[in-house]
């Protein structure tokens, strides 16, 4: 498995750079602009491109029909994209973190708590794409899996905006629930973020095998 990510990282490395360098920039445009929440949104969203990057030279190379040939089984090609997800995902939290230390030093208006919590929720909105996306491009590969993707994403938009109505004409309070969230200890919150996390990429990672392993290259 160790090769497979090598293989990923190495076929990355020039868009992981030009990633660096955009990053950059948007937080030099941060400080210029003193709104440091675009940093929240812009982190995250190259998670999704690096992925979507990786399954994109795959099926311009016809990697798979490769891969499959290789004394490896199916199971451990997928769990090795997964494991460049969260690598990405744990370095996207990291580069979080340290901005939303240095960030406050910058603009006392600022503090850690509400700026590492914007990069998070982003970054946690991200994993849930992330979650859809892959079983989407193995079953579909990259192309219509993006479209199938943006149906899967409107219908589900449509089904939180449904049930979030459904809570208001039912007289019940959704503010409550989340200033309650609030109330709880950083700790307890970070562990059920990683939870979260943790149980959504599982459960997609199944997913992910069932369909691979039925798939002909």
């Amino acid at each position: 498995m160790k090769g497979l990510i090598l293989k990923d990282l190495l076929i990355l490395k020039n868009q992981m750079r030009n990633i660096l360098i955009v990053i950059i920039g948007f937080i030099l445009l941060s400080i210029w602009m003193e709104n440091y929440f675009y940093i929240a949104f812009v982190i995250p969203f190259y998670i999704v491109m690096l992925v979507i990057s990786a399954f994109s030279y795959d099926d311009l190379n016809h990697a798979n029909t490769y891969l499959v040939a290789l004394p490896t089984n199916r199971k451990t090609i997928v769990k090795s994209r997964y494991v460049l997800c969260v690598l990405s995902i744990i370095t996207a939290l990291l580069i979080g973190l340290i901005l939303s230390l240095i960030i406050p030093l910058i603009n006392q208006d600022m503090d850690f708590i509400s700026t590492f919590a914007s990069t998070t929720a982003s970054i946690l909105g991200v994993v849930f794409v992330i979650a859809l996306l892959i079983p989407f491009f193995y079953q579909f590969g990259v192309q219509k899996g993006r479209v199938v993707l943006f149906i899967a994403i409107m219908g589900i938009s449509l089904l939180i905006g449904f049930i979030i109505s459904v809570f208001e004409n039912s007289g019940l309070n959704i503010a409550s629930f989340f200033n309650k969230l609030e109330k709880l200890n950083y700790i307890v919150l970070i562990l059920i973020v990683i939870s979260i996390i943790s149980l959504i990429l599982y459960f997609s990672y199944l997913v992910s095998c069932k369909i691979y392993k039925k798939k002909e290259f």
